[in-house]
């Protein structure tokens, strides 16, 4: 529930709030437009390695029983 909460509410504000913020802006010269670029890439990439960390770091118990070859212990349910 929260997840479709937060989504819309991140898209609304990616795709109307955003591009309607900067359009005080301007054109950018070289400098602004370097400095956005390198910020932009920054974003991508610390975002790309949270993409790939995060899910093994959360699956870690199954990976190790997996490279290990040990059983593995029924899961007990949490969220009822």
């Amino acid at each position: 529930k929260y997840v479709f909460k937060y989504g819309v509410g991140y898209s609304v504000f990616l795709i109307f709030v955003w591009p309607l913020a900067v359009i005080a802006w301007g054109v950018f010269d070289k400098a602004n437009y370097t400095l956005w670029a390198s910020v932009a890439f920054c974003w991508g990439y610390i975002a790309s390695g949270f993409i790939v960390v995060l899910p093994i770091y959360e699956s870690w118990g199954s990976i190790s029983n997996v490279l290990t070859c040990k059983k593995a212990t029924p899961a007990t349910k949490q969220y009822e």
